[in-house]
């Protein structure tokens, strides 16, 4: 829960939020969502209902780099996969010359 703290108060917070909206919307409701209210059970829900969504914003936020990777490799795998170093020559040959092929020894260039 520790490092979960940040994702908590972020959820706990939205949840307070939406249930302002909810009470101006609903008034009927105001007496069981309000503050004030002296039902704690619904204060346990919100909290508990921050946890859990808690911990799913924060595994979404760990695995969106993977999830992202395995979206690409399902749409276009070659944008994913290894390319080996590339590197570009020019050679010029004689134009009188009978054979045009050149041999370039190991570990010159």
């Amino acid at each position: 829960m520790k490092d979960n703290i940040f994702y908590y108060q972020k959820e706990l917070e939205y949840l307070y939020e939406k249930r302002e909206y909810f009470i101006k919307n609903y008034p009927k409701l105001t007496p069981f969502l309000a503050y004030d209210s002296k039902d704690p059970d619904i204060e346990r829900i919100i909290e508990n209902l921050a946890i859990l969504s808690s911990k799913i914003h924060q595994e979404l936020d760990e695995n969106i780099p993977h999830i992202a990777e395995s979206l690409i490799n399902i749409v276009s795998p070659n944008y994913t996969n290894p390319l080996p170093s590339l590197c570009m020559q020019e050679f010029k040959f004689e134009q009188n010359s009978k054979e045009n092929n050149l041999i370039i020894p190991k570990g010159t260039l």
